[in-house]
C-alpha cells in the first residue's frame, strides 16, 4: 500500500537527500481505520513514522520528531495516537508494532516501530545497527475487534512538557487545579469528579450555533478513554478516572533523582514484568480501599502508583521477590526428591516466618490475583 522511496536528487547545487512515499489507491478506502474522530489524527503519525522507515519497515523518530511534523503537542496525544495505530487491523492485519529500549539501568530509553509487521518474518533480525534486538520490548495492548468502540481519547491533553522519553516538571497552575479537584473528590466521598459537574469557566460570550460551554464539557468527558492501566484499576476497584488530573500523572515518566524510570502506564505494558505489576498494582489498591471502609482519595492511590521508584512503595523489591518467587517454583518442581524433601521451599519469596505482619496481606492479594488471573478483566 506505501512504498518508500529514498535516494539522490543531483543539480547544479551539489546532492540532495530525497525521500518520499508512493501511497496505493487502495489506501484511499482504508483511511478511516487511521483516524478517531478526535483531535489528533494518526494517519499523520502513521506516516510520519512511514517516511522515516528502512528496507525493512524499522523507523526510531523521536517524539519531539513526530510532535513537530505532525503538530501533536502532548505526551498523552501522542501515546493515544500510537496505542489507536497498534490496534488498528486492515484485512485482520496490523500496520504497526512498538517497542521500546530498555537501557541497563532499568529505564525505558527510546521507541522502535515497524510498519506493516506482519508482512515480516525475520523477527528482530533486522533491526537497526544502534538498537539491541535483547534489550527491546514489545509494547503490547488489548486488541479490540471494531477498535470504533474503544477509541483513545486526545482532547484532554495536559500541560507538561509533551515529550514522553523526558521528565515532566509539574506546572504551578497544574497543581493549583488538581488541588481543587481533590478537594471536591474529598467532601464528596467520590473517586472522581461527576463529569456532568461541569461549569463555564469562561466569561466570552457564547457563539451562535454553538452549544454552552457546559454541554461541550459533558460530552468531552463522556468520550473520554482511560489508558489500559487506569481500565485496570478501575476494573478492580471503586475508583473512577476523569480526562486531565490523576489519569494524566499514569502517563508521566518517573523522575528519580538523576534517573529516570518508565510512566507507570508504560510499565503495565511491559510484557516482561505486566503480570508482577499487576499484583503490585492490586496490592496499592487494597491498601487505598481500606480495610475499615474508609476509602482514600483517589490521588493518594495515584500517588503511590506513580512513586513506585521509592523504597516505601516497594515495586522494586516486589519485583525481585516475584522473581525469586518463580524461580523456586520451577526449582521446586525439579528438587524434591523422596531423600531430599522441600529442598527448594526457601528458594522463592521470604518464608513465612520472616514476613512482616504487612507483608503477609500483602503477599495474600497476589495469591488471590494468581489464583483469580483467568477471571480478572485487563
Amino acid at each position: 500500500m506505501i512504498t518508500i522511496f529514498r535516494g539522490r536528487k543531483l543539480s547544479l547545487q551539489g546532492a540532495e537527500e530525497v525521500i518520499y512515499a508512493e501511497v496505493a489507491v487502495a489506501l484511499r478506502d482504508q483511511i478511516h481505520h487511521f483516524n478517531t474522530g478526535k483531535s489528533c489524527n494518526p494517519f499523520a503519525v502513521f506516516m510520519k513514522i512511514a517516511l522515516h522507515t528502512d528496507e525493512n519497515g524499522w523507523a526510531f523518530p523521536g517524539n519531539r520528531s513526530i510532535s513537530a511534523s505532525t503538530g501533536i503537542s502532548t505526551a498523552h496525544a501522542l501515546a493515544s495516537a500510537r496505542t489507536h495505530l497498534q490496534k488498528v487491523r486492515i484485512d485482520g492485519h496490523r500496520v504497526l508494532e512498538v517497542y521500546r529500549e530498555r537501557r541497563p539501568d532499568g529505564t525505558f530509553g527510546r521507541h522502535l516501530y515497524r510498519i506493516f509487521p506482519d508482512a515480516w518474518t525475520d523477527g528482530l533480525e533486522h533491526v537497526p545497527a544502534t538498537f539491541d534486538a535483547e534489550a527491546l520490548d514489545l509494547l503490547v495492548t488489548d486488541y479490540v475487534g471494531d477498535h470504533g468502540d474503544a477509541q483513545p481519547d486526545v482532547d484532554n491533553p495536559h500541560v507538561d512538557d509533551p515529550h514522553a522519553e523526558e521528565p515532566h516538571a509539574d506546572h504551578p497552575q497544574h497543581k493549583k487545579n488538581q488541588s481543587m479537584k481533590d478537594h471536591q473528590d474529598q467532601r464528596s466521598g467520590s473517586a472522581g469528579l461527576n463529569p456532568t459537574t461541569t461549569q463555564q469557566t469562561s466569561d466570552e460570550p457564547l457563539v451562535e450555533g454553538q452549544p454552552p460551554a457546559e454541554d461541550q464539557g459533558t460530552k468531552a468527558a463522556s468520550a473520554f478513554t482511560p489508558c489500559d492501566l487506569a481500565e485496570f484499576i478501575e476494573a478492580h476497584s471503586k475508583y473512577r478516572f476523569q480526562p486531565g488530573g490523576q489519569h494524566e500523572r499514569l502517563l508521566h515518566i518517573v523522575q528519580d533523582r538523576d534517573r529516570q524510570h518508565p510512566a507507570p502506564s508504560d510499565l503495565y505494558l511491559n510484557r516482561a514484568q505486566r503480570e508482577a505489576f499487576k499484583a503490585w498494582v492490586l496490592t496499592k489498591i487494597e491498601w487505598a480501599e481500606g480495610e475499615t471502609g474508609r476509602r482514600k482519595p483517589l490521588r493518594s492511590l495515584v500517588s503511590a502508583i506513580c512513586n513506585y521508584a521509592q523504597p516505601q512503595f516497594g515495586w522494586f523489591a516486589f519485583w525481585s521477590d516475584w522473581i525469586e518467587q518463580r524461580q523456586g517454583a520451577k526449582g521446586e518442581r525439579g528438587a524434591e526428591t523422596p531423600g531430599d524433601p522441600g529442598r527448594a521451599k526457601g528458594t522463592g519469596g521470604s518464608p513465612p516466618d520472616q514476613e512482616s505482619s504487612a507483608e503477609q496481606p500483602h503477599w495474600a492479594q497476589v495469591a488471590r490475583f494468581l489464583a483469580n488471573a483467568g477471571k480478572q478483566v485487563d
